[in-house]
């Protein structure tokens, strides 16, 4: 067959006509229509092309990297999969019955969104598993006090008034836990616990020389909100002997550098 006839099969195919309609529609030259073709085929293998298992979903999430205080509507949004029914439940549905297999399935579908790179809300947890907003609020509150933190986007953003999982993580420190239980139990790293300390300390320090909420925030670094919930926290700890103790263990621990290096320094 001659070359011509071959170049002109090879456009006979659904890829070339929509970039023929894309130039069509849009006034586009046909360099511009490939170039916008193949990014918007990218968009489509990113969130339409994912295997799913049986008993899996796809959902769409807000990326764990966008700010709090930023509307959802232009937040980035990754395509998640999500285990809605796994082997384990039907058993754990007969022998502990439906609550216990909705905070499991909870845990675990908010693990495997933060795995991807995203966070789930409480609205998406209730759409997700057919209940109401308010039950998945109590099943979480539930969890917390079984000493299980579930990565939901409020929680791990501070966002609304529920307590910020720095100001728990800080908690566990003066409640004695050892940083690879915290690791643990929370899902955060060595060097996020280590910022939150270093950041309470450094609240707890600032505000034993009488400066205001306002100064103490500017320079930390900190929200307002996480600064007075910082200084709650402080104020507990000073009512329960344990932790009054360990609290000015950590104190004494984390300003030992500071006096060394100011006695280098003279």
């Amino acid at each position: 067959m001659k070359k011509d006839s071959i170049k002109r099969l090879r456009v006979k195919n659904y890829r070339e006509a929509i970039i023929q309609n894309i130039c069509r529609d849009f006034n586009m030259s046909p360099i511009i229509a490939k170039a916008y073709y193949r990014q918007i085929e990218i968009y489509f293998e990113e969130h339409l092309t994912n295997r799913l298992q049986p008993g899996q979903i796809t959902y769409e999430a807000v990326s764990k990297e966008e700010p709090a205080g930023k509307p959802i509507s232009r937040c980035l949004k990754k395509a998640v999969v999500l285990t809605l029914n796994h082997g384990e439940d039907l058993e754990l549905l007969e022998k502990q019955g439906l609550t216990i297999c909705r905070r499991k399935r909870i845990i675990r579908i908010a693990e495997e969104a933060r795995s991807q790179g995203a966070y789930l809300t409480c609205e998406d947890l209730a759409v997700i598993l057919t209940t109401s907003e308010s039950t998945i609020k109590r099943d979480v509150k539930v969890l917390k006090g079984e000493g299980l933190v579930v990565p939901l986007r409020g929680r791990m953003k501070d966002i609304g008034r529920t307590i910020s999982h720095k100001v728990e993580v800080v908690e566990m420190l003066l409640e004695n836990y050892q940083f690879t239980e915290i690791e643990r139990i929370t899902r955060h790293s060595e060097k996020s616990i280590e910022r939150y300390l270093k950041d309470f300390t450094q609240v707890a320090i600032l505000a034993d020389k009488k400066l205001s909420l306002q100064e103490i925030r500017q320079i930390v670094g900190v929200s307002k909100n996480l600064v007075q919930e910082y200084l709650d926290l402080c104020e507990s700890a000073m009512k329960d002997p344990f932790k009054r103790k360990k609290l000015r263990e950590i104190l004494q621990q984390m300003q030992e550098p500071v006096k060394k290096n100011s006695r280098r320094s003279k």
